[in-house]
């Protein structure tokens, strides 16, 4: 027959604590389902929800406005048969965005070709402000993108 001892999670000696070995096991396992079902999701959330799809249809840019923060990238995928160039205002000159590199024009916010049907062009956002985006080939398209720190 089995002892309930051993089935005890921790002892008291001398009205002090001792955790046993079971006790000691167990505080890791709970650690660990914490760490995998509650923070792992959270953090899977989180770099999702740091990646926007901004999609160019021949309405335009799926959204007006959006807000961002530092370090975050914003993908536009043409889902449109005609080409769509996506860039930093202003047209034609694309110098708005402030960068160290000129990319093909004035910035390197700049696809600097025409996206055909799917493809993609994704810029990482570093500088603190509200950005006009447009479409190159389609200036009436536009948009704004506010990057916050």
């Amino acid at each position: 027959m089995l002892e309930l001892t051993e089935y005890r999670l921790s002892t008291f000696y001398n009205n002090q604590f001792k955790p046993t070995i079971n006790w000691l096991v167990t505080s890791w396992i709970v650690r660990l389902v914490i760490l995998f079902y509650i923070l792992i999701p959270l953090i899977l959330y989180q770099l999702e929800s740091s990646k926007f799809e901004i999609y160019i249809t021949n309405n335009g840019f799926s959204k007006d406005y959006i807000k961002v923060h530092r370090g975050q990238t914003v993908t536009w995928v043409n889902k449109d048969n005609n080409m769509h160039w996506p860039a930093s205002d202003f047209h034609p000159s694309h110098n708005l965005y402030p960068t160290r590199d000129r990319g093909c024009i004035g910035s390197s916010l700049d696809a600097c070709v025409g996206l055909k049907f799917n493809q993609r062009f994704g810029y990482r956002f570093d500088s603190i402000g509200v950005w006009g985006i447009h479409d190159h080939l389609s200036p009436g398209f536009t948009m704004t993108i506010e990057v916050l720190p």
